[in-house]
């Protein structure tokens, strides 16, 4: 039987080329998928679009990837204030992993700021050790330091914060005074429970566009020669690492990227089918909703007596959807159809 002290032909660098070669067939596939997807999805905004709180419900059903993020604060926000949502994959030709998060709320009582937008680039580092969504903190306005869902935690991560945006200066090293400040505060009072708000502040590492091209050249350059470039090795270095774990530290959100893909990847395309879930856990037939024979003209008709959600109440004043049995098919017939109710963690 072979042993790992046996002699081998094959090298790690080799099985890693192969590894990245699998990766970008897997990226390529997303590319057409995104291209493919993005009519649909401009047709179901079309359509949602017609239906009150419709996001509000989605939210409310969340899987609990999202779900264990939302306080019940958060919870009443989005369910009160939350008008509309939407993904965009905005540069497919360069990476089409790269995502923006665009959310419009309603006047509320914690922040004037009507639309929320986040965006994540996909990024590698240099000696391809790392590779995932990075972002830059994104500031909300709070009406009043009381009502700072975060606990001045995002404008802390802004202050400390640098630019990964493409075109961006590389950031200066050493620890700057506001990422000192900004540490002493995780340090003294814990992110521990934070907001779903404080997402906006997550960061990740600092990878610039231009060390994700040199990643990609590196990894070009292995698959010619079976061996590690000098910038690889450099990278490796005990004093590089540390200094680059020491800012990782720095995160309000540590897994915000996780939550990224939870809403790009389970929220967004499955917006419907938790739509409807919402609706049959407040027992409404949407038997009738669903079907094929209801016409785009009845849209309105059959929304019209959706209510908007009362912010002082929160879920409970959620009205129900009331849609007249088009008699075409009976109720019994199509319990089979409708989506089981999910069984939310508390």
């Amino acid at each position: 039987m072979a042993t790992t002290g046996d002699m081998c032909a094959v090298t790690y660098e080799q099985l890693a080329a192969m590894e990245q070669e699998f990766s970008e067939v897997e990226t390529e596939l997303i590319r057409q998928q995104v291209t493919l997807c993005a009519p649909l999805y401009d047709r179901r905004a079309a359509l949602v679009e017609q239906i009150p709180n419709f996001w509000p419900l989605v939210f409310e059903q969340a899987p609990i990837e999202i779900d264990t993020h939302l306080n019940p604060v958060d919870s009443r926000l989005l369910l009160s204030a939350l008008r509309n949502f939407s993904v965009h994959h905005f540069e497919p030709e360069i990476d089409p992993r790269s995502v923006r998060f665009r959310f419009e709320f309603d006047s509320n009582e914690y922040f004037s700021d009507q639309v929320l937008e986040k965006t994540f680039w996909w990024r590698t580092r240099r000696d391809s050790s790392w590779t995932g969504l990075v972002s830059d903190a994104i500031a909300i306005h709070w009406k009043d330091p009381e009502k700072d869902l975060t606990r001045g935690f995002l404008d802390l991560a802004c202050a400390a914060g640098f630019s990964v945006a493409p075109g961006s200066p590389p950031p200066p090293t050493g620890r700057t005074p506001e990422q000192t400040a900004l540490q002493a505060a995780i340090d003294d009072r814990g992110i521990g429970g934070l907001s779903f708000f404080a997402w906006f502040g997550y960061q990740g590492p600092r990878i610039s566009d231009t060390e994700t091209a040199e990643a990609m050249e590196s990894v070009k350059a292995c698959r010619q020669t079976g061996k590690k470039t000098e910038s690889d090795e450099a990278e490796d270095e005990p004093g590089v690492k540390a200094e680059r774990d020491a800012l990782e530290k720095l995160e309000i959100f540590p897994n915000g990227d996780e939550l990224a893909v939870a809403l790009a990847e389970d929220l967004w395309p499955g917006a419907v089918k938790y739509f409807l879930q919402a609706q049959e856990e407040d027992d409404v037939s949407d038997a009738d909703f669903v079907s094929d024979n209801a016409s785009d003209d009845e849209v309105p008709e059959l929304c019209e007596d959706v209510q908007h959600v009362d912010s002082k109440k929160g879920q409970d004043n959620i009205q129900n959807v009331n849609i007249e049995d088009s008699g075409e098919a009976e109720v019994e017939d199509l319990e089979d159809q409708r989506p089981t109710k999910k069984r939310r963690a508390k």
